[in-house]
């Protein structure tokens, strides 16, 4: 079996195929939550506890009888563990909704380099929690854990760490640090010294579809001890190769969309969207700059130009909030509620999505003529507040709008205000392409969200192609096989 350990935002799953079949048939092993914690005012990872859940769910995998062939890990970007010259974890990840790095990259910018020079060395868009500017927060707040650092892994680095003993630094998670040369794929020293550290912190910097290691002697023994046979469980663990995949779960995801429709875009759909190309070359421009476009590290040495935006996080908040109040939800209830027609299916994660249909006409009473504003889905209030229906209403209110009356009313307006800013970032793309752009794939767990996609499909005229839900297992498994095949010549 091959074995994608995805780890998301918030939460995590091992994904597992056939290793002798040439089909990828992908089964679900585990689900679990990936626990981020507040202490003293700071957000954490609970990174032990997930790495105790994937620990878990590989010995559920070898007790149910499957020989495992490889593991690869994939998580979240531009988060990092600070580990002591032993190899040993310092304290627990910071997570990048902690709020330590607000204002930070304009203190860099004016105290160590220009925000324009940062651009042209990086291509990578100011967002204030990449890594660059979580470790510049850290020197200024003289954060212990930091300054007694000798190694720092990127999160899915770490796991695999953890896993074979082997450290490295995959290329496509440190692209999202804002200081990798995207033309060189090294680590840019000169921006990272005003935090006091440089590329002798990290390990060794090694392109997706590199094999680590194998599967540390003993580490699921505790796990496998009452499964009353341990000998021949033991034995099945043999040579269980860990494999560098795209370790940014968006770089993952991009590995998987299909190359049969040339001039596609991708929209990659979730907590976070993102939209872009794949282009064989960094995209660095004084517009790209302008627009905040990144430049992040994908497969085969490609470069993903692309955006991000803020995905059905704002949903998700209140959705959590409303259950708290006990008025769940449900995304059953609410595609049902607000379906008018749409027919579109996200397809299998084979990608058989090339007889998607269209959809018929959106409603034409939108929410600017309800609200009198549609919301920016990207504006900072919503980032991490307290109250996301309060973010909603009080945005609205300074922008001559008013708040939905019911909750589908609160969900229809973020769906439309998503689509329309897909719409705009969709335009920007077209005058970046080297190419003609005549469509979008939607991948990741959005492409299942039929009405969010007929709002995308009308708000950007163009052929809109659902596929993929599992898309950043599928790109995970892709890279592991790639490399077993490699390694077998």
């Amino acid at each position: 079996m091959n074995v994608a350990v995805d780890l998301g935002a918030t939460s995590g799953r091992l994904m597992v195929c056939d290793s002798q079949k040439p089909e990828m048939a992908m089964t679900e092993a585990a689900r679990f939550t990936d626990p981020m914690v507040e202490r003293g005012g700071k957000w954490f990872w609970e990174i032990d506890r997930i790495f105790e859940s994937v620990c878990s769910a590989l010995a559920d995998i070898v007790r149910g009888g499957d020989r495992i062939e490889s593991i690869g890990v994939d998580t979240w970007g531009v988060d990092v563990a600070f580990l002591d010259k032993d190899g040993k974890l310092l304290a627990l990840p910071r997570a990048y909704r902690d709020p330590y790095t607000e204002g930070v990259p304009e203190r860099y910018f004016s105290e160590c380099f220009p925000r324009g020079e940062v651009y042209r060395r990086t291509g990578i868009q100011v967002l204030d929690f990449n890594t660059l500017y979580q470790l510049y927060a850290c020197r200024l707040e003289n954060y212990e854990p930091f300054t007694n650092a000798c190694k720092i892994l990127f999160i899915p680095d770490y796991i695999t760490y953890l896993l074979t003993g082997k450290m490295v630094t995959e290329q496509t998670i440190l692209s999202t640090s804002s200081f990798m040369d995207p033309r060189t794929k090294t680590i840019d020293d000169e921006l990272l010294k005003p935090c006091g550290v440089s590329s002798r912190n990290f390990a060794p910097i090694v392109p997706p579809g590199t094999v680590v290691g194998t599967l540390r002697k003993g580490l699921l023994d505790k796990y496998l001890e009452n499964a009353g046979r341990d000998d021949d469980l033991s034995s099945s663990l043999g040579n269980i190769r860990v494999i560098a995949v795209a370790g940014h779960d968006t770089a993952s995801a991009v590995a998987a969309v299909p190359n049969d429709r040339p001039g596609y875009a991708y929209l990659s759909s979730g907590t976070w969207s993102l939209m872009g190309i794949v282009s064989p070359e960094p995209i660095i421009t004084k517009l790209s700059e302008e627009l905040n476009f990144t430049n992040e590290g994908g497969i085969d040495g490609t470069t993903r130009f692309l955006k991000n935006i803020t995905g059905m996080w704002i949903i998700e908040q209140c959705r959590k909030q409303w259950k708290e109040r006990g008025e769940e939800l449900t995304w059953s209830e609410i595609q049902a509620a607000l379906s008018f027609g749409e027919n579109v299916d996200a397809g299998s994660n084979a990608c058989s999505c090339s007889n998607a249909k269209n959809c018929s006409e959106v409603p034409s009473d939108g929410c600017i003529s309800q609200c009198g504003a549609l919301i920016d889905p990207d504006d900072p209030s919503f980032a991490n507040p307290k109250d996301m229906e309060g973010a909603i209403a009080d945005f609205l209110a300074g922008n001559g709008g008013k708040m939905p009356e019911t909750k589908l009313g609160i969900v229809r307006l973020v769906f439309e205000s998503l689509a329309a800013r897909y719409s705009e970032v969709f335009g920007w793309l077209r005058g970046f392409a080297p190419y003609e752009l005549k469509g979008l794939y939607v991948i990741g767990g959005g492409s299942k969200n039929a009405v969010l996609n007929a709002y995308t499909r009308a708000a950007l005229g163009v052929d809109v192609v659902p596929c993929l839900p599992e898309a950043t297992a599928v790109g995970n498994l892709k890279v592991q096989r790639r490399a077993l095949a490699a390694a077998s010549l």
